[in-house]
């Protein structure tokens, strides 16, 4: 019986990482400049606002003008999609807490990053049992992340959902418990059909995943 339910901040409970590079890409497109990708993935765990948009205006050349409607269009766009995507998420979660579920939230950011991501959704890291950070010194797909669920819960007990292959599935299988995949652009329902042939833990949104507790 399953106890703890982890929930990879990226993709589960927020846009996947590639959906977010699009939107800020499309943001700068939309002034006329042109992204510059190489240096957007190497900063991309960073803050766009604080870090990566100002990094990018600074080696770019880019004006006060061209940075404020960079960012206005990148909010515009961000509080429709939070608008419609945290309704009742925080309520579906505390449901799950009363009856019975253990809640994790992992991350590769910081404590404090974490707590301002989840206020995104109207979420307070308080909600979660476990909040896994880099703090701990490790990131995914290192199964150590996982240590402080591990020392109390047995693999089977755990259920990890997330939306990345790479860091959200290997560590998955490395830490050997069960996946639960959120389809997104860069890995879509066929990719995840294809890497988990017959299984039926494959959901479009975790919207779709929790109404499977109601």
């Amino acid at each position: 019986m399953k106890k703890v339910l982890v929930f990879n901040l990226s993709g589960a409970l927020l846009m996947p990482t590639d959906e977010v590079i699009k939107i800020w890409c499309d943001a700068i497109r939309s002034v006329g400049l042109r992204p510059n990708l190489t240096r957007i993935f190497q900063l991309y765990d960073e803050s766009w606002r604080d870090v990566i948009i100002p990094d990018l205006a600074t080696s770019g050349k880019w004006t006060e003008s061209e940075v404020h409607n960079i960012c206005n269009y990148a909010n515009n766009v961000f509080m429709d999609i939070n608008t419609s995507t945290s309704i009742d998420l925080s309520e579906k979660l505390a449901k799950l807490k009363k009856n019975g579920y253990l809640l994790a939230v992992l991350t590769d950011k910081t404590k404090a990053k974490l707590v301002s991501s989840l206020k995104k959704i109207n979420c307070d890291d308080s909600l979660f049992d476990f909040n896994l950070t880099s703090d701990s010194g490790f990131k995914k797909p290192d199964p150590r992340v996982l240590d402080e669920i591990l020392e109390k819960h047995q693999p089977e007990e755990i259920l990890m959902i997330g939306q990345d292959y790479h860091r959200d599935f290997i560590l998955a299988r490395k830490a050997r418990i069960e996946f639960v995949a959120i389809v997104s652009g860069l890995f879509p329902s066929s990719f995840w059909e294809s890497m988990m042939p017959g299984n039926k833990n494959i959901y479009i949104s975790v919207k779709d995943f929790l109404l499977k507790f109601e």
